[in-house]
């Protein structure tokens, strides 16, 4: 685990590399970004033991989303999905 960003990379139409990063994954990078970062002299610390914590959350709401995503679809409810979106 570690406090490095990680988006991907995409290519655009006249070649230009640009990162690309889902919503969550952005939420993801902020949270670790402001637990990894220096804090002001003075500021309540925060414990590097929340980086995996982080991770780990990040991580299984991604598996229970894809698969409540997979099953609304599978039970022709895509509609009712992109409202949710």
């Amino acid at each position: 685990m570690s406090c490095g960003k990680s988006a991907a990379k995409n290519v655009t139409a006249n070649g230009l590399a640009v990162e690309v990063m889902k919503p969550a994954e952005l939420v993801r990078e902020h949270t670790l970004d402001f637990i990894c970062r220096p804090k002001p002299v003075g500021s309540a610390p925060i414990s590097a033991d929340l980086v995996p914590l982080i991770e780990r959350t990040f991580r299984f709401t991604h598996i229970i989303a894809t698969e409540m995503r997979d099953e609304m679809i599978d039970n022709g409810q895509s509609e009712e999905l992109e409202h949710l979106i």
